[in-house]
């Protein structure tokens, strides 16, 4: 399972979707603005849709339910 993590090497230690650079900050803000799973995935090569998975349940334990509406 695709995880968020966090590596000092990677981005200042931001959190980023494992095996990838890509802030997890980022595809909750494409989330947020209405981009779908499969957008996200086609501007974002070599991101799966398990790796959004892995945004939403952090954004949820990190925000809580409500992460989609905070801005």
């Amino acid at each position: 399972m695709i995880e968020v993590v966090r590596d000092p090497a990677v981005h200042d230690g931001d959190p980023i979707i494992q095996g990838t650079e890509i802030l997890a900050e980022t595809i909750m803000s494409e989330l947020r603005s209405g981009h779908s799973p499969r957008e996200i995935c086609e501007h974002h090569p070599g991101l799966t849709t398990d790796g959004i998975d892995a945004v939403i349940r952090w954004a949820e334990k990190t925000y809580g339910p409500r992460w989609r509406t905070r801005t």
